[in-house]
């Protein structure tokens, strides 16, 4: 069905389900190949530009429609370094503020609208970061794939393109989310840990999950920080920079300051 909408979207910049209908198998024929085309660029641009390789984690999935029918409008034309930043920016302010929430189809067809713009060389946004998120509002926030927001601080994550701290190799993201169920992502204080015992109200915490690897996560077990992360720090001589990729206070982190 998604891709009908984005052979829909490509062909009249809407996808409303009387217009998927109506849709005559001569324009499904003609379209295929080139919003195919579309699609797999908006694809590689999730995975490529943003580090988001599954699609597990993408906060508004139909983000991939628009974003299809900006490649759509490209066509051959090689993409800019000006045209990145621009997507960038609208991924990110998009699924921060929550825009691709409630009236989808309208959104979509704006953002087609707008991504004409920006083709003829408009460089303003047409939407603005008017949601003021506090710390405590991130702390609050339980993992949840459900949850858009709570999937827009893993792509945040996911951004850094994070690095196994215990043994220097890339993290494949994708692989993760295979291997893995939401509550058995990394927690940084182990749900059984002594730390994680003590904290139990908000161990569940989005800042409190990274990524790492299903092998690295069974070897740290039930360990605080102060004891795995010591371990870590012997096996793998570029520690101190891998951690970082996981937006980790070492210092506080080493003295299992939760």
């Amino acid at each position: 069905v998604i891709f009908l909408r984005v052979i829909s979207v490509n062909n009249i910049k809407s996808c409303r389900e009387k217009e998927l209908l109506a849709m005559d198998y001569r324009v499904i024929k003609e379209l295929w190949k080139k919003s195919s085309i579309s699609y797999k660029l908006a694809i590689k641009f999730f995975k490529e530009e943003l580090n988001i390789d599954t699609p597990e984690l993408i906060p508004y999935p139909p983000m991939l429609i628009s974003l299809s029918y900006f490649f759509y409008k490209l066509g051959d034309t090689p993409l800019k370094e000006e045209f990145k930043n621009i997507l960038k920016r609208w991924f990110w302010i998009n699924s921060i503020t929550g825009n691709y929430q409630g009236a989808t189809l309208d959104k979509i067809h704006n953002d087609c609208l707008w991504f004409e713009k920006v083709l003829e060389g408009e460089k303003r946004l047409n939407i603005k970061f008017n949601r003021k998120i506090e710390t405590q509002e991130i702390i609050d926030q339980e993992i949840s794939l459900t949850s858009a927001f709570c999937k827009s601080i893993l792509c945040l994550l996911a951004n850094k393109k994070p690095i196994d701290f215990k043994t220097h190799h890339p993290v494949r993201i994708n692989d993760i989310f295979i291997e893995s169920k939401k509550d058995q992502l990394h927690h940084f204080f182990p749900i059984k840990s002594e730390v994680g015992k003590k904290n139990s109200g908000n161990i569940n915490s989005i800042v409190n999950i990274c990524f790492l690897p299903r092998d690295s996560n069974i070897k740290i077990r039930n360990h605080n920080p102060s004891v795995y992360l010591k371990d870590c720090k012997k096996d793998n001589k570029s520690f101190e920079k891998d951690i970082a990729t996981h937006l980790i206070p070492l210092d506080k982190a080493i003295s299992d300051n939760y």
